[in-house]
């Protein structure tokens, strides 16, 4: 290589370290739209007005409020009138879309048959309509609070009027009967249970 040759290719290596490194051009409303959806996020859309919004507003409310467990407090039945005997249940409903349901009940003067006893439990699908009512679908279920004991054919449908205000939860069938739940605080291992526990594996172990 002559000396022209290197001069020309030493120019040509200076000019490229000090040409600028190319610049990449964001769209111009780049900025804007993160900005615009940061205000998105602190404010949300209203609801719409009328009755659109009041439906909106309810269903928000009870599918924050729903999920939970939850202890039955009164069963008006239609059917049995249970206004004066010792009824137990406890329902759980998850976010996910399943609602698990465990009724005891005693009539007040039990039969020869089976001593008044009325058992209702289940697992269901579970979801809201636009108006704010519960529909559920049978997954795993009995009852004999209308009848003799019958297993529930799966996709058994029911309609619930939902009535929720703090932590009393109101459900309403079409017939007319009404469930009351108390929802339920963190739970802690009962001691009477962690002391038979531990009687057994004493027991067991020898």
């Amino acid at each position: 290589m002559n000396r022209r040759s290197q001069i020309l290719l030493a120019a040509g290596i200076a000019a490229a370290l000090l040409r600028p490194a190319p610049t990449v051009l964001a769209p111009a409303n780049f900025g804007v739209g993160l900005r615009e959806a940061q205000v998105d996020q602190e404010n949300p859309p209203e609801d719409p007005p009328g009755l659109l919004g009041v439906r909106a507003r309810l269903r928000r409310k009870l599918t924050e409020g729903l999920p939970g467990n939850w202890q039955l407090t009164r069963f008006d039945h239609v059917v049995n009138d249970l206004s004066n005997a010792p009824v137990y249940g406890y329902m759980t409903i998850e976010k996910v879309g399943y609602l698990t349901l465990i009724v005891h009940a005693r009539e007040p003067e039990p039969n020869l048959f089976d001593g008044g006893l009325r058992v209702q439990a289940g697992v269901h699908h579970w979801r809201l309509t636009d108006d704010g009512v519960l529909q559920t679908s049978s997954i795993l279920a009995h009852s004999n609070f209308s009848s003799q004991l019958e297993l529930e054919a799966v996709y058994t449908p029911r309609e619930y009027a939902v009535s929720l205000e703090g932590d009393i939860l109101i459900l309403r069938r079409p017939d007319g009967s009404e469930l009351t739940f108390e929802r339920l605080q963190a739970a802690v291992f009962p001691e009477e249970a962690a002391r038979r526990i531990d009687q057994i594996r004493e027991f067991r172990d020898g």
